[in-house]
């Protein structure tokens, strides 16, 4: 009730927790990780000739095991490559901050999330960006999925699910074969289809989610599995590869390459 009556409390619990649920994770195992980095290059799971998109590494010195540091703790960047994934939380933590204010302070949800669809717009187009922390075209798309999610969650889940479904169907496999793009790659010109292709993606996967929810059954168990750790998942797949590439490479006795 506390909260209710006041909305800067509110807003200080809403922060708090996305620090506790995002900022702190990111800062924790991205620092975990690049304690390790030497020790990845020396087993070469980390090397100088190949990398992600021609990105090799290298043996860290001193001055850029802290350069490193100072980018994850205050920037939210930097992070190894084996949390690659980990882009993922920062503009999380960013997008779910502006669009609480946004939906706090601009009354209307429509034009709160036109607002944030435009300056992604805008942002790409002129390749705007604040510096160190990155805040750019992605994070105000981000905002705009946040926004589109808490406005599905008031007004629209009571839709009926089945032939909304088979049309989202459609348009996200029309929208992959004729714009496809991704969050890390689009382009200013494909921010609107991919925009309306991602919300009917995600509208299906819950209608989806809807029905696994009614049955019973493994399938239903592993989902729930999966879901409730998959911060663990996102933090341990990539080193996972590295490992299973490496155990076969050794039993066939393959070239490192």
């Amino acid at each position: 009730m506390a909260s209710k009556r006041n909305p800067p409390l509110r807003a200080v619990i809403f922060i708090n927790k996305r620090i506790k649920g995002l900022y702190v994770p990111f800062v924790k195992w991205s620092l975990m990780f690049l304690l390790f980095h030497n020790v990845f290059y020396y087993l070469n799971i980390y090397n100088d000739e190949y990398g992600f998109r021609g990105e090799v590494s290298y043996l860290y010195t001193w001055k850029e095991y802290a350069v490193r540091c100072v980018r994850i703790i205050f920037g939210l960047h930097g992070q190894e490559q084996l949390l690659g994934g980990y882009w993922f939380l920062p503009q999380l933590l960013y997008a779910s901050i502006i669009g609480f204010f946004t939906i706090k302070y601009v009354r209307n949800f429509y034009v709160g999330t036109a607002i944030m669809l435009g300056l992604a717009i805008v942002a790409s187009f002129f390749n705007l960006r604040i510096p160190f922390l990155r805040i750019g075209s992605l994070t105000f798309f981000s905002t705009v999925f946040f926004m589109t999610g808490f406005l599905y969650k008031k007004k629209y889940d009571n839709w009926n699910k089945g032939y909304l479904s088979v049309l989202f169907v459609i348009i996200v496999a029309a929208g992959s074969v004729l714009c496809y793009t991704s969050m890390l790659s689009f382009t200013t010109d494909k921010i609107l289809p991919y925009a309306v292709c991602a919300i009917c993606g995600t509208v299906m996967t819950l209608n989806i989610s809807y029905y696994i929810a009614t049955k019973e059954g493994w399938i239903k168990k592993m989902l729930i599995y999966v879901g409730n750790n998959t911060l663990t998942v996102l933090t341990w797949h990539f080193l996972c590869f590295k490992i299973v590439s490496l155990i076969i490479i050794k039993c066939y006795d393959l070239s490192i390459e």
